[in-house]
């Protein structure tokens, strides 16, 4: 699924581990552009996520709940992290999280996961960065990209009609 990704095709082909959630890429590029990829990367776990059938693509009403949940219950501890579309604006924040669900500066959900504008398609929820989601090491020139655990890890909120 990530050498489906067009924007992603070319760079690198896929390593694919037996439980079908593990991806790692490795491939020579700017790592103060490293942002670029970020959406083909969402897009491609999304993607997969979506083939395959997992129960991680949360739609309709109370997403967000479900999402927070699912990663609850299959990680080691409740999601890190809310990766946003980076247009959304305060009003689209408070709509999708619920005003009483936020924390100071809209930068907070539930209290623990932060909420991060980033250059992805749809909210996506993720474990703790050490264990799942995206994951940058930088060797000689080179940036190792490992997109790991996206069945247990990540829960994605596309909007209504798109799952």
């Amino acid at each position: 699924h990530l050498g489906a990704t067009r924007a992603l095709k070319e760079l690198v082909p896929n390593v694919r581990w037996d439980d079908k959630s593990i991806y790692g890429v490795v491939f020579s590029y700017d790592s103060d552009r490293i942002d670029d990829i970020l959406l083909p990367m969402m897009n491609a776990a999304y993607e997969l996520s979506r083939d395959e059938g997992w129960g991680n693509v949360m739609t309709g009403q109370g997403s967000v709940k479900a999402a927070f949940k699912y990663i609850c219950k299959r990680a080691l501890g409740q999601p890190h992290v809310c990766l946003i579309p980076h247009v959304w604006r305060s009003d689209a924040v408070k709509k999708f999280f619920g005003p009483k669900n936020l924390g100071p500066n809209e930068r907070r959900y539930k209290r623990y996961c932060r909420i991060v504008s980033a250059k992805v398609a749809m909210p996506v929820f993720l474990s703790r960065p050490d264990m799942v989601g995206m994951y940058t090491q930088f060797m000689g020139g080179g940036t190792c990209i490992v997109l790991h655990n996206v069945k247990r890890g990540m829960a994605f909120c596309p909007p209504e009609g798109e799952s």
